[in-house]
């Protein structure tokens, strides 16, 4: 069953000067955004990088746009996937043809400062106990204000990022965050082949979007490596789906599922045991709630938990493999970059990521 390239020897590994990083942009009907990304990754001051362009089926014209208009650079080499994979395994495909020494994957509504890629080596070649790192993420089309300044979970797996803030230089510091935001992360190859699952960096089952960046860094956690912010390496994003009463049912469906499937697969037993009774009962709680306002939002919530009933035998061989295989630290060691859950912040986030005029 376990088929994933493990290392079992854990020093650290050192980065020469310079290494070659590999950014991996996966591209969805991406035309609004798609030309002014890659102009901005290409044009960074770092000497060496390769760009891993992986469309997934778009029917914008955005494939034709970039294949038209930046396959002249060496560079950037452009995947074309038949159907729609869904991000996760989007992403494991341009790792999978990936050559670098660090993997950036990259969402295609950002852009980037020139420096960015020099201000991300520069911490990781000081300390190779970072496994894994987000940059600053600020607002595309507001650039006062924090995108994402790390993202954290309380114990149920609830998030709570550090974003929607003025700037003001309150987190310009390297340090420990629970997960990367997948819209800038960036992960040591040593790492990957650590904490792969059945030779994929991202579990394809969190399709279409949504929990895979926090799957893939709790898998980094309980490695024994750090996930760090790194606030000079700045990335502009055009997030567009931070009010969750705007998202359709399916991916409402998408975010409960791959919550309840995060904890099923990374928390100890003891801890499964205690946390997943109480991430029911609100996430039922939840659904109740919101029956009369969005019903269906509430049946998605329900059908989520009735999928990883349904799916609970692969999710648990997926889990032999974290903690049998994976797994080199306790849960004390992760639980001390949570956040602690109380009702009180649940509802106060329900309200604001459920705010219908916002």
């Amino acid at each position: 069953m376990h088929t994933t390239d493990l290392r079992e020897n854990q020093t650290k590994d050192s980065l020469e000067e310079d290494p070659l990083i590999s950014i991996i942009i996966v591209n969805y009907n991406g035309i609004k955004f798609i030309k002014r990304c890659l102009n901005s990754v290409l044009n960074s001051d770092y000497p060496n990088f390769e760009v891993i362009f992986v469309d997934n089926a778009s029917i914008d014209d955005s494939y034709e746009l970039v294949k038209g208009s930046f396959s002249f650079d060496a560079r950037l080499r452009i995947i074309r996937i038949a159907e729609n994979l869904g991000s996760p395994e989007s992403r494991n495909i341009g790792a999978r043809n990936a050559k670098g020494d660090l993997l950036v994957f990259l969402d295609n509504d950002t852009e980037v400062n020139r420096s960015w890629l020099k201000e991300m080596v520069k911490v990781f070649l000081f300390d190779s106990t970072i496994g894994a790192a987000q940059c600053k993420i600020i607002q595309l089309y507001n650039q006062r204000l924090i995108d994402s300044a790390g993202q954290y979970i309380d114990f149920l797996g609830y998030g709570h990022p550090r974003s929607n803030e003025e700037d003001k230089g309150q987190y310009n510091r390297v340090e420990d965050v629970f997960y990367a935001d997948g819209a800038a992360l960036i992960i040591r190859r040593l790492v990957c082949n650590q904490v792969s699952l059945n030779n994929s960096l991202f579990d394809a089952d969190y399709f279409p979007v949504y929990a895979d960046d926090l799957d893939l860094c709790w898998r980094v956690r309980l490695r024994g490596y750090r996930v760090v912010f790194i606030p000079t390496s700045v990335v502009y994003h055009a997030r567009t789906a931070a009010n969750l009463y705007k998202l359709s049912s399916r991916l409402i469906f998408s975010h409960a599922k791959n919550r309840i499937m995060t904890l099923i697969k990374n928390y100890s037993l003891k801890n499964l045991a205690k946390y997943m009774p109480l991430l029911l009962f609100w996430e039922t709680v939840r659904a109740v709630i919101l029956l009369n306002s969005k019903p269906d939002h509430s049946i998605a919530i329900l059908k989520a938990i009735l999928w990883n009933l349904k799916n609970l035998k692969k999710t648990w061989k997926k889990r032999l493999i974290v903690q049998q295989f994976i797994r080199r630290v306790p849960d004390s060691y992760i639980m001390k970059y949570m956040v602690k859950f109380t009702p009180i912040t649940l509802y106060h986030n329900f309200k604001k990521y459920y705010s219908s005029s916002s």
